[in-house]
């Protein structure tokens, strides 16, 4: 989400979690715990700042499967749907955007994401079901 400012807010947020670890409730996931400091901080952050949310950025292509020694035009091909994607994507809410990231590209569970993003399991599973809706929708028809 904030990739050039990386270092300094990964710098705050170990500062917050060690401020906060006697507010951790073991019953929970700790990755969850520290994702939704995360996720949080770095919102405020983007917020403050007024910058841009990029799901993806040039050069992620790897993430949807990339490898080096594919041909140039795989290569070209994964780039063009990483394009595509992205924009489907920037066309959601930033709630759903933060869903489709921790569902689609960290592997988290629904259960997982509920606890980051503070809303019933069962909202996660709906908007993730609208999201795959969406990008079914949407990459039918891509040619790619």
């Amino acid at each position: 989400m904030v990739k050039d400012h990386a270092e300094d807010l990964f710098q705050e947020v170990m500062l917050k979690v060690f401020e906060n670890l006697d507010k951790y409730n073991p019953l929970y996931s700790f990755n969850s715990w520290i994702y939704a400091i995360v996720r949080n901080h770095c919102l405020n952050f983007i917020d403050k700042k007024r910058l841009p949310v990029q799901i993806l950025e040039s050069g992620d292509e790897s993430r949807l499967g990339e490898k080096e020694n594919n041909s140039p035009e795989v290569q070209s091909l994964n780039k063009e749907l990483t394009q595509k994607i992205e924009n489907i994507l920037s066309s959601f809410t930033k709630e759903n955007r933060q869903i489709a990231f921790l569902y689609f590209f960290e592997g988290l569970k629904n259960r997982e994401i509920a606890q980051i993003m503070d809303v019933p399991t069962g909202t996660i599973k709906s908007r993730v079901h609208k999201i795959r809706t969406i990008l079914k929708n949407d990459l039918e028809n891509y040619d790619g």
